[in-house]
């Protein structure tokens, strides 16, 4: 694809994703504002933290789109030397959104906010596109037209001859670091489902706990 058209897709999503969070953040705290809801922050009863969340994925692809912009023959490749960290990342605030729905659902039960059942739901679209974007934007092909004049390398099917030494000294620490992970990379998600599922236990315990000393109370 060329470098344009994916810079001009993921600008076009960040500014989709960022407005429709705000005003899904807005609507579900009507009753306060963000710095009230910073200063008085509970994890049980507030959604900044996935407003921060989405505020995170727009820098990541910003940073994403700048490299392919300025550098569209390196840029693509780093990206797909990142596959790792941005699979990690997704991983993460998707397991974290799960966790805020428990922890949301101890305070109110059932929960009937429509506002934060959408933020969850775009959270989760939002997170399958930020790693398609990232996809896309690694699949951009060097054209016959930079788009900032005398960037190295654009303009060429191929690197020039002193572009990989340098990419791999740059990268060579972050990449060996990830190497690390990619043998255990099924080992890490099967741990992330079971983490899930056992905070998920962890609160019906619990409920059934409270429960149990309540009725022990009455009698």
């Amino acid at each position: 694809m060329r470098a344009w058209k994916a810079v001009a897709i993921t600008g076009a999503f960040m500014s989709v994703d960022v407005g429709i969070t705000t005003v899904l953040y807005a609507f579900s705290h009507r009753d306060r504002g963000v710095l009230q809801d910073l200063r008085d922050f509970n994890i049980f009863d507030s959604v900044l933290d996935l407003w921060a969340a989405c505020l995170y994925r727009s820098c990541l692809l910003l940073g994403a789109t700048i490299g392919v912009a300025k550098n569209s023959a390196l840029g693509p490749r780093r990206l797909r030397a990142s596959w790792t960290f941005i699979t990690l990342v997704c991983l993460f605030v998707g397991i974290y959104t799960m966790v805020k729905m428990l922890l949301f659902s101890e305070v109110r039960k059932p929960i009937r906010d429509p506002w934060f059942w959408g933020l969850f739901v775009w959270t989760y679209a939002s997170i399958g596109a930020t790693f398609f974007l990232w996809w896309l934007l690694s699949t951009v092909r060097p054209g016959h037209r930079a788009l900032e004049p005398g960037a190295p390398g654009e303009g060429m099917d191929y690197p020039t001859e002193g572009q990989p030494k340098q990419e791999e000294a740059s990268g060579a620490t972050l990449q060996k670091l990830l190497s690390y992970t990619k043998p255990d990379l099924g080992f890490l998600v099967a741990a992330s489902f079971f983490l899930v599922v056992a905070a998920l236990v962890s609160l019906q315990l619990w409920s059934f706990h409270r429960e149990c000393l309540n009725v022990l109370s009455i009698h």
